[in-house]
């Protein structure tokens, strides 16, 4: 799992801190090195606003600060993302739900997230945790690379954890016909955010997602 925190000289402040879920993101497949060896795994980028958590100056100022993490793409029992997911909702998943999960269903959910200082001075996400306060996220952002035409639109920071070189030759082609392009139908996973960000009123006692 990898973190990052608002920058321009800010970092967010240790503590438990109220947030939203506000970008989804499949970064595509990576190989990494590490203790276990060489492995090849599709990673998720989940990214958090902090409503409570202004930045104070710089050209963000007066701002949400935000945070993110980056987990292998995997609903594994033992999975990083998997635990702080089951965390978050304050309940464990069935196996069939984690099969049948879907990440774009946390789009718009609030949390609390535990921020920690790294020896280098990062604010990283240590805990994701339940939260019955509602907030507004101030924009949503859904990357699917099986269906990349918003590759563009994204920020640049985003698109550097995205290995996905053909997304921008896809964007130029679809670029030629975007008339076409409207009136397609949206792929599951934007027709699902959607939907998410429909229904985002829950009943306090429901398990978010």
């Amino acid at each position: 799992m990898h973190n990052s925190s608002s920058g321009n000289g800010f970092t967010i402040p240790n503590g438990l801190h109220e947030a939203v879920a506000t970008m989804v993101i499949d970064c595509g497949y990576h190989t990494r090195t590490g203790k276990f060896g060489t492995k090849t795994n599709r990673e998720l980028y989940l990214r958090f606003e902090l409503p409570e958590c202004l930045i104070p100056d710089g050209e963000y100022a007066g701002q949400r600060a935000t945070v993110g993490s980056r987990y292998n793409c995997s609903m594994y029992s033992k999975a990083n993302l998997r635990k702080d997911l089951e965390s978050w909702r304050g309940s464990q998943f069935t196996d069939l739900e984690a099969d049948a999960f879907d990440p774009t269903s946390v789009i718009g959910k609030p949390a609390q997230v535990q921020i920690m200082i790294n020896d280098a001075g990062y604010a990283n996400i240590n805990a994701i945790l339940p939260s019955k306060q509602k907030h507004v996220p101030s924009e949503t952002v859904v990357f699917d690379t099986d269906v990349p035409k918003n590759y563009n639109d994204l920020p640049e920071f985003v698109q550097r954890k995205i290995n996905l070189p053909e997304a921008v030759q896809y964007q130029q082609e679809q670029n030629a016909t975007q008339a076409n392009i409207e009136q397609e139908t949206p792929s599951a996973m934007q027709q699902d955010m959607a939907d998410s960000m429909a229904n985002a009123d829950f009943d306090d006692s429901e398990i978010p997602f």
